[in-house]
């Protein structure tokens, strides 16, 4: 099977984010982001939500209660981690509370959910009539130095931005959680941010070993 990125998340949770201050003018006057960065649409910047969409496939969303810096094309060389830092750097009064690394991926494999069943599932009544089991959906939980993984696999198909066609496999979503403390707030959500690339491959050997995938 291979492993095919769809893809990669930062997002930091706060008490009290001020959406209407995001915009394309702030991002790039801050130099969190190139000044040739062109967007794909309008953005959407209001008391609630803001919302900025860049031709590359990065976007940044701000809610009250949440940032987030979404790579839907991800590579080990996404700015993601950079442009999250870059706000935090630039809004260093917001109470924030936790931060998620997020990781979504597609294992490309004909049947995800015959894939899951032969992989973790024995045999037994539950897949016999008068109701056999038709699909199957897994939850992993780890406990990682100053993180919690959450690591689930479902059947399910996926398409990629770039216009290829939509393939069939198991959908692989990763969650590192990393709370914060609030006397320290700002310097441990950019520590949690710092870790992205080793969540990554943590990541990426968590799904090498549950599959005997060869690097």
């Amino acid at each position: 099977m291979k492993l095919e990125h769809l893809n990669a998340a930062v997002v930091v949770q706060a008490e009290s984010h001020n959406p209407s201050v995001l915009h394309p003018v702030f991002l790039s006057s801050q130099n969190i982001v190139p000044t040739g960065w062109e967007l794909s649409e309008a953005p959407v910047c209001t008391p609630a939500v803001s919302i900025i969409r860049y031709q590359n496939r990065i976007s940044v969303l701000m809610e009250q209660g949440r940032l987030q810096v979404l790579d839907e094309m991800p590579s080990s060389e996404t700015p993601i981690p950079a442009i999250a830092t870059g706000i935090l750097r630039a809004l260093p009064h917001v109470r924030y509370r936790a931060v998620g690394l997020n990781f979504g991926s597609i294992l490309v494999c004909a049947d995800g959910s015959d894939c899951l069943k032969q992989r973790f599932l024995r045999d037994g009544p539950w897949e016999r009539e008068p109701a056999p089991l038709s699909a199957v959906g897994y939850r992993f939980v780890y406990l990682m130095e100053g993180a919690k993984l959450r690591l689930t696999l479902d059947p399910g198909s996926a398409r990629f931005p770039d216009g290829r066609n939509e393939i069939e496999g198991i959908l692989v979503n990763a969650n590192y959680h990393m709370p914060v403390s609030e006397q320290t707030a700002l310097d441990d959500s950019l520590a949690a941010i710092s870790r992205a690339e080793e969540c990554r491959n943590h990541f990426l050997n968590t799904v090498r070993i549950h599959f005997e995938i060869e690097r």
